[in-house]
């Protein structure tokens, strides 16, 4: 249970107000580069949310949350893909290939979207900068 507890102590810090470059936070990225791999997709989409809230922008521990988020996208349920997108859009994050996957599992992941996770990403594919052509079909 260590690893959910690590976690939520990142999610809760957040919610706290407090800032990215407190010490324990530092410390908690420090330690929580080497468990990232360890991390469900759940865990990742909140410590992403929990990092845009608290405006981290540590590259070394970004990059290596872009890879293991990566890997586990598929397991990513609508939540989390909606929490992820919006994190990325808050710390403008601009990993063009984890981007595209993020959407594509997004877009299979649709139908299981609820008011809130479609309502999450809109202003952060603004944020993106991301340019939408709509084609719909005749």
């Amino acid at each position: 249970m260590l690893r959910p507890l690590a976690q939520q102590l990142l999610v809760q810090q957040a919610k706290l107000g407090h800032e990215g470059n407190e010490p324990f936070i530092i410390h908690w990225i420090l330690a929580a580069k080497l468990k990232l791999s360890q991390f469900n997709a759940q865990e990742l989409a909140n410590s992403m949310w929990a990092a845009a809230t608290l405006g981290i922008i540590d590259e070394p521990f970004i990059s290596h949350w872009l890879l293991v988020a990566k890997a586990q996208l598929p397991k990513f349920n609508a939540q989390a893909l909606a929490t992820s997108l919006w994190a990325a859009g808050t710390l403008g994050i601009r990993d063009e290939p984890f981007i595209s996957s993020l959407r594509l599992a997004a877009q299979v992941k649709l139908p299981e979207f609820n008011a809130k996770d479609f309502a999450m990403p809109c202003a952060d594919i603004i944020g993106l900068g991301l340019v939408l052509s709509l084609s719909y079909p005749v």
